[in-house]
C-alpha cells in the first residue's frame, strides 16, 4: 500500500513562486495535491473542482476534449500514469476503485487501459484551446520527487512566443474547465 500523500510547505511555496509558470503537484494516481495561481487559469480550477484527479478531468469532463488540442495524447498519458502505479502498487484499493470507475464511465479509458499501448512520458508538448488566449502551446515537464510519496511536480513552460506573451499579459481568464466546474468566471488583474 502506498504512503499517504501530503505536500511539503516548502514545495507549495516553490510552485507558488512560479507566478507566470503554471505548476501542479500530483500523486501516483494523478490526484492534484497542490497548484499555483497560473495553473488555476491554465489547467483547471482545482479549488472548486469535483475533478481533482487528472484522469477524471480528462475522461469525465466533456469540455476537456475541446480544451486539450491533443486530447488523445493527454488522455493516454493519464492512463500511463495509472498503469505505472498499478505495476508498483498492485494492492492499492484507491487505484483499483479509480480504474474501475473510469473503465465503467468512459469507453475511451477502457480502450486505452486494455490496449496497454501507452507511453509514460516525463516531458511532452501540450496544446490548449484557451477562450481568451487561443491556441497556447506549452512544454510540459513532469519531475518525480524522490522521497515525497510518489509525487510529481508538473510545469507548463510556454513553448512559443504567443503563449509567452499571453502569460506575461496577466489579463487572461480562467480555463473553461475552471469556469465549468466553479460556476464563476473571474479575471486576473
Amino acid at each position: 500500500m502506498p504512503p499517504a500523500t501530503a505536500v511539503r510547505p516548502q514545495l507549495k511555496a516553490m510552485i507558488d513562486a512560479m507566478h507566470d509558470l503554471p505548476a501542479i503537484v500530483v500523486d501516483r494516481l494523478g490526484n492534484v495535491l497542490a497548484w499555483n495561481a497560473a495553473a488555476l487559469d491554465v489547467v483547471a480550477d482545482f479549488e472548486g473542482s469535483a475533478h481533482r484527479n487528472l484522469a477524471r478531468l480528462y475522461f469525465l469532463d466533456p469540455s476537456s476534449r475541446e480544451y486539450y488540442a491533443d486530447w488523445q495524447t493527454v488522455a493516454q498519458d493519464a492512463v500511463a500514469l495509472l498503469q505505472r502505479a498499478s505495476a508498483e502498487y498492485a494492492d492499492d484499493a484507491e487505484l483499483t476503485d479509480l480504474v474501475d470507475e473510469l473503465r465503467t464511465a468512459s469507453p475511451d479509458f477502457e480502450r486505452f487501459w486494455t490496449s496497454q499501448n501507452v507511453q509514460n512520458r516525463a516531458h511532452c508538448p501540450k496544446s490548449l484551446n484557451h477562450p481568451s488566449g487561443g491556441r497556447l502551446t506549452f512544454s510540459l515537464e513532469s519531475l518525480q520527487l524522490p522521497g515525497d510519496d510518489a509525487q510529481y511536480v508538473v510545469t507548463y513552460t510556454p513553448a512559443d512566443p504567443t503563449t509567452t506573451a499571453w502569460l506575461a499579459d496577466r489579463s487572461w481568464v480562467q480555463s473553461p474547465l475552471a469556469v465549468s466546474r466553479s460556476g464563476r468566471e473571474t479575471q486576473r488583474k
